[in-house]
């Protein structure tokens, strides 16, 4: 987990393309 010093919106940000990453490989 990223420390909690990041900003909720910059580590949001920081997962989006993993999580459409995710979504292209598991089609979920």
């Amino acid at each position: 987990e990223r420390p909690s010093r990041v900003a909720p919106d910059e580590a949001a940000a920081a997962r989006e393309p993993v999580r459409a990453l995710w979504r292209a490989v598991f089609g979920e």
